[in-house]
């Protein structure tokens, strides 16, 4: 369906479709705040070299699996990668130390991480403020007051609340 609707095709071209998100952001953004993230390396650098006005944060599950789904990256997303490319971008998506250090190497303004390997661990939260990133989490455990609390104390910048999206047709 988004491929339909935004007519694109995968795999997709990385610079062509952030281009397109750019242009969508200049046209309408309307003076908001707007944060990037993804969970693609490529994408994450390919938005923080054509534009400097919006923070870009890089998505890690740090290997976690959430819903029986495994959230590593899939290397197929990438057009033309060769074996060393998908090699590293697999310890990039899987290792919080190897994201941390992606983010810092390319600038991003931090990690936004999926909170239940940080509540196992919250040393790890410490790990990542002491580089100097910001961090944000995301995930079902984010809706228990008692791990918010947590994070809050432990100093995470932002914690990140969904619920379940309805669509009434």
């Amino acid at each position: 369906m988004f491929e339909k609707k935004f007519k694109i095709e995968l795999p997709f071209n990385i610079n062509e479709t952030v281009d397109l998100i750019l242009k969508t952001i200049y046209n309408f953004g309307d003076q908001r705040s707007i944060v990037f993230s993804s969970f693609n390396p490529y994408i994450c650098t390919t938005l923080k070299w054509k534009q400097p006005n919006y923070a870009v944060f890089f998505g890690t599950c740090c290997g976690y699996k959430i819903n029986h789904v495994d959230y590593q990256y899939p290397g197929n997303l990438y057009c033309d990668n060769t074996e060393q490319e998908e090699i590293q971008t697999e310890k990039i998506c899987s290792s919080l130390k190897e994201a941390i250090e992606f983010a810092k190497d390319n600038h991003l303004i931090g990690i936004l991480c999926e909170v239940t390997p940080l509540i196992q661990r919250p040393i790890l939260i410490n790990t990542i403020k002491e580089s100097g990133l910001f961090l944000a989490t995301f995930g079902q455990n984010n809706t228990k007051p008692d791990f918010v609390k947590l994070q809050e104390k432990l100093g995470v910048d932002a914690i990140i609340v969904y619920e379940q999206l309805k669509i009434f047709k």
